[in-house]
């Protein structure tokens, strides 16, 4: 079964960079109690997940 197409992947795929440069403009320098930065994508999971077709 072919998978749906996504609208604006272009457009999608540079906000997403914006976003992420932003928000890891200011890293922070105390973490909580030890353990990993945790910073949720900016995009939906159905984007990450989608095939890019050329």
């Amino acid at each position: 079964m072919r998978e749906k197409k996504i609208r604006g992947m272009k457009r999608k795929t540079n906000t997403m960079i914006k976003r992420i440069e932003e928000y890891t403009n200011t890293f922070p320098s105390t973490f909580y109690h030890d353990e990993y930065w945790y910073m949720p994508l900016p995009v939906s999971q159905a984007f990450i997940n989608s095939q890019k077709n050329t």
